[in-house]
C-alpha cells in the first residue's frame, strides 16, 4: 500500500505483477519498480504486508553520487551498551533521559575484553566518566584503548546507572572506507536523538490512519550538553502530522527553534499510535557519521545482505560457554529458498567466553560452493550474544540500510 505526501492512498495499477515470497526465499523489490506500481501519484510512504509468521526485511540505499543518507539509530531505555566494533574514528555519545541523577552525576564504567575473551584491566589512572541529568557524555574511540594499556580491546561494555538513557555510536569516515551496520529498531512511542546536525533530516510518518481531521501534534524538547532544558521559541509554529503523512524536519531548522541555547539532545513525541521515525544524514563533503548498532541477547541472527565486502562479528556476553567454546552453525538458502549444503571441509566456527569470532563475507560464500546464497542464519551457542554486520566500501558504491520501527508504535 502507498500514500502520497498529502496522505491520499494511491491505487496500484491493474497491470502490476503481484509480489510473492517463497519459503525461506528472498524477494528483491527495486525502488524504481515500486513507483511504477502507483502511476496516479508519487508515493512517499509505503506499507508491506507479508503473510509470514517470521520474516526479515532489509531496505538498502545505493549511492554513486556522493549524496549519502545514513540513518542514525539510538537505543532507549537500556542500562548498558555492548560494542564489538569501536575504532579511532568512532565517538560514543551517552545521554541521560531519566532526569533523576543526583547533582554530582553518576559514573559510566567501562569493561573490556580482547578478541579471545580475556578481560583487560582498566588503568587506575583513567579519568572517571560521568553522566548528569539530561546531560550528554562523549567518549572518543581514540581514548578508549588508552584506558586499557595492557591489551588490545575488541569488545567494550559500558554500564550506566540510569533508568532511561540513549547510546549512539557514530563513525566518521574521511578516507572512503566505511563500516555500515544492518539495523532494526523495535517499538517506540517517542524518539530521542543526541546527534543531530545541520545535515540531518528527521522523517516522521503516521501509519495509524486514525488521527483527527486537524492532525496530531509532534512535540519537540531540547537539552544542552549539560542537561539544562532549552525552551522552544514562542515564535515558531507547532509541527503537525496528518493521517499517513510524512513530516520532514531539517536539522538546521531544529536548532533555530531553540535560539536561547545549543541543543545536544532532542526528544520527539508523536500523538499517533503507530509511527515510523527515521533520522538520516546527508554527506556532501566525504565526512560521514555512521552509527554502529548492536543486537544483544539473541541466539540467532538472520541476514539477507552479505557480500564479499561484509564482515560479521559475533561476541559472547554470557560468560557461560564450555571450555571448548560454543558452536556457531550457519544455514544458507538460495534465491528460491532452497537449502544449500555446507562444504564438509568447512572449518567449524567456535565462540569463546567474552570472545569475538569474525566471519568474512568471502569466507561465507566459500563455505557453500554448490550454489550462491542470498540468505544466511547464524545459530549461536550463547544465551547472550552481540552481532554486528559491517559493510566496507572501497569503490564509492555504498549499500546503506534504512531503518524501520516495528510493533505497537511502528510499522512497515
Amino acid at each position: 500500500m502507498a500514500w502520497d505526501k498529502d496522505g491520499k492512498q494511491l491505487t496500484a495499477a491493474g497491470y502490476a505483477l503481484p509480489l510473492i515470497v517463497k519459503n525461506h526465499g528472498t524477494t528483491s523489490i527495486l525502488g524504481a519498480d515500486l513507483e511504477d506500481i502507483f502511476p496516479d501519484g508519487i508515493p512517499v510512504a509505503y506499507t508491506f504486508s507479508v503473510e509470514s509468521s517470521k520474516m526479515f526485511i532489509t531496505n538498502v540505499n545505493n549511492s554513486i553520487d556522493g549524496a549519502v543518507r545514513v540513518p542514525i539509530i539510538y537505543s532507549n531505555g537500556l542500562n548498558n551498551f555492548v560494542s564489538n566494533s569501536i575504532g579511532a574514528r568512532n565517538t560514543l555519545k551517552v545521554t541521560d533521559m531519566s532526569g533523576t541523577i543526583t547533582s554530582g552525576g553518576i559514573a559510566i564504567t567501562v569493561t573490556a575484553w580482547d578478541a579471545i575473551g580475556n578481560a583487560i584491566p582498566e588503568s587506575t589512572s583513567a579519568e572517571t566518566l560521568k553522566l548528569y541529568s539530561h546531560g550528554t557524555t562523549s567518549i572518543s574511540g581514540l581514548s578508549l584503548p588508552a584506558r586499557f594499556p595492557s591489551g588490545t580491546p575488541m569488545t567494550y561494555m559500558f554500564t550506566i546507572a540510569s533508568s532511561k538513557l540513549i547510546v549512539s555510536n557514530v563513525k566518521n569516515s574521511s578516507d572512503g572506507t566505511l563500516n555500515i551496520p544492518t539495523v532494526y529498531t523495535v517499538g517506540v512511542s517517542s524518539f530521542v536523538s543526541n546527534s543531530i546536525g545541520f545535515r540531518n533530516t528527521i522523517y516522521i510518518s503516521d501509519f495509524s490512519g486514525t488521527l483527527d481531521v486537524g492532525g496530531a501534534a509532534i512535540n519537540v524538547r531540547a537539552w544542552d550538553v549539560s542537561g539544562t532544558e532549552i525552551p522552544e521559541s514562542e515564535s515558531v509554529s507547532s509541527y503537525k502530522i496528518a493521517n499517513y503523512e510524512t513530516v520532514r524536519i531539517n536539522g538546521a531548522e531544529l536548532a533555530s527553534r531553540f535560539s536561547s541555547g545549543s541543543p545536544m539532545t532532542y526528544e520527539f513525541t508523536v500523538d499517533s499510535s503507530k509511527v515510523v521515525i527515521t533520522n538520516v544524514k546527508s554527506s556532501s563533503d566525504g565526512s560521514i557519521n555512521i552509527p554502529t548498532v548492536y543486537t544483544s541477547g539473541i541466539t540467532n541472527y538472520t541476514t539477507n545482505y552479505v557480500s564479499d565486502l561484509n564482515t560479521i562479528r559475533i561476541t559472547d556476553m554470557s560468560a557461560s560457554l564450555p571450555s571448548g567454546g560454543g558452536s556457531i552453525t550457519i544455514t544458507a538458502r538460495d534465491v528460491d529458498g532452497k537449502l544449500i549444503l555446507e562444504s564438509g571441509s568447512a572449518v567449524a566456527l567456535k565462540l569463546s567466553n567474552h570472545g569475538t569470532t569474525t566471519i568474512e563475507g568471502s569466507d561465507l560464500r566459500n563455505r557453500f560452493p554448490s550454489a550462491t546464497p542470498v540468505t544466511y542464519e547464524f545459530s549461536i551457542g550463547s544465551s547472550i550474544a552481540v552481532v554486528t554486520n559491517l559493510t566496507k566500501s572501497t569503490d564509492g558504491t555504498i549499500n546503506i540500510p534504512a531503518v524501520f520501527t516495528i510493533g505497537p508504535y511502528g510499522g512497515i
